[in-house]
């Protein structure tokens, strides 16, 4: 895909978020956030199921799903020496 095509087709969308209305103006647009609408939008979002998939997960996908879980914890974390361990640009 061209640059540039992509560059119109992210900021087509940015542009008209901020467009005011038709048939209003002079009537400035504003819109007020309170700490928490988001997290609330995403609670109710989740109350509702309106995005949730079609099926949950069968007990038995589950059941082996949490199984590999607790597996992870059976193997110890390595250890690193953070003076021996290279990054690149550093010689």
């Amino acid at each position: 895909m061209k640059p540039w095509l992509l560059l119109l087709a992210l900021a087509g969308p940015a542009h008209a978020a901020d467009t005011a209305p038709a048939g209003s103006p002079d009537t400035p647009v504003t819109t007020t956030y309170r700490v928490g609408d988001a997290t609330r939008a995403w609670f109710a979002l989740q109350v509702s199921g309106a995005a949730a998939s079609p099926l949950p997960a069968r007990s038995e996908q589950a059941v082996r799903a949490y199984q590999r879980y607790q597996k992870s914890f059976d193997t110890p974390m390595p250890t690193v020496d953070v003076n021996s361990v290279r990054t690149s640009g550093m010689k």
